[in-house]
């Protein structure tokens, strides 16, 4: 993480999806951030297996470009069960996680990320517009608008 590969491809793309999340291009989802309730996550997905996930904590933010690999695919065998059991069938099988290769990540920790330029204020923008994004915001605003002009006539 934070090799001068990641640094200078991560700052092309996070500049791209900030302009293209403002563009409202991409959307963006809340991730739950399971045992790290201080932890915001968003992430979108970029053309079909690639994925793109924006966090902060309070000490440090970060962003990853990751693939997903294909599940394992299983079948059943002749019968369609596990084991010699009949009582299991094939569909109660365990689902396993889809495993993630990092593409690019890179992470910055606040108290000296702005000592990294460009690339960290532009990561905080994102994860703002990302949330902006996730809570839809922008047509909630557009809403009050609306109705403030119907007052004001």
């Amino acid at each position: 993480m934070n090799t001068i590969y990641d640094m200078t491809e991560s700052a092309i793309l996070i500049a791209k999806l900030l302009r293209l999340t403002r563009d409202n291009k991409i959307e963006w989802a809340q991730k739950k951030s399971f045992g790290f309730p201080e932890m915001g996550q968003f992430q979108t997905t970029i053309d079909g297996d690639l994925e793109a996930l924006v966090w902060s904590t309070n000490k440090e933010a970060g962003f990853r470009i990751f693939e997903k690999e294909s599940p394992p695919r299983l079948s059943p065998p002749l019968g369609g069960f596990y084991t010699s059991n009949p009582d299991v069938p094939f569909v109660s099988a365990p689902l396993l996680p889809i495993p993630e290769r990092d593409l690019v990540a890179i992470s910055f920790d606040h108290e000296n990320g702005a000592a990294q330029g460009e690339i960290y204020v532009n990561l905080i923008s994102l994860l703002e517009v990302a949330r902006r994004s996730s809570d839809k915001v922008e047509p909630k605003i557009d809403r009050v608008k609306q109705y403030l002009d119907q007052l004001a006539v």
